[in-house]
């Protein structure tokens, strides 16, 4: 629409808003990738279910409020614990998102043998199964507006890919 509408000055204002707008989120992400080869290599031994507990407690102001439930036994891994509980605070938030106030937002863990299962389930609007595949884990592909830089799930399941785990999502 440039050619169209290079001499009405809305759309010449409006144009660089949309760039200021695009400057500054690629400068966020762009500051967010640097704290994060800073912060690379703190890994530690971790209780999962003590990460949960905290990410749980950290979106406590919101509604639905997060219910935690931990399986007996324990859940052990090496991981950058702050890395961790970021990618659970921001998987449960978007659950909060989701669902309306007097809805639930419940987050289990599962210790096992090799690996240990975290489920994180609500009961919001859900997501169609195109959305799912198309969409969902795509890098700055957002349904939230400005409020979002759409990075969050494609963040999200590549960290935990690269310890060796997977995020499955069904609606």
């Amino acid at each position: 629409n440039a050619d169209k509408h290079r001499d009405n000055p809305e759309f010449i204002d409006d144009a660089f808003d949309s760039v200021a707008t695009a400057a500054g989120d690629i400068k966020r992400l762009l500051d967010h990738l640097r704290r994060k080869r800073i912060d690379a290599g703190d890994k530690a031994l971790v209780d999962i279910g003590t990460v949960l507990s905290s990410a749980a407690d950290k979106l406590s102001h919101g509604k639905p409020q997060p219910e935690v439930e931990i399986a007996p036994g324990e859940c052990l891994v090496v991981v950058e614990r702050q890395r961790m509980e970021n990618v659970l605070v921001h998987l449960m938030e978007n659950a909060q998102q989701a669902t309306a106030d007097d809805g639930y937002v419940h987050a289990s863990l599962q210790p096992g043998d090799r690996f240990c299962t975290i489920n994180i389930r609500d009961n919001g609007h859900g997501m169609d199964d195109a959305f799912i595949k198309d969409r969902l884990f795509r890098p700055f592909d957002t349904t939230k507006g400005n409020a979002g830089m759409g990075i969050g799930m494609f963040e999200s399941r590549e960290f935990i890919r690269a310890m060796g785990g997977e995020i499955k999502v069904t609606s």
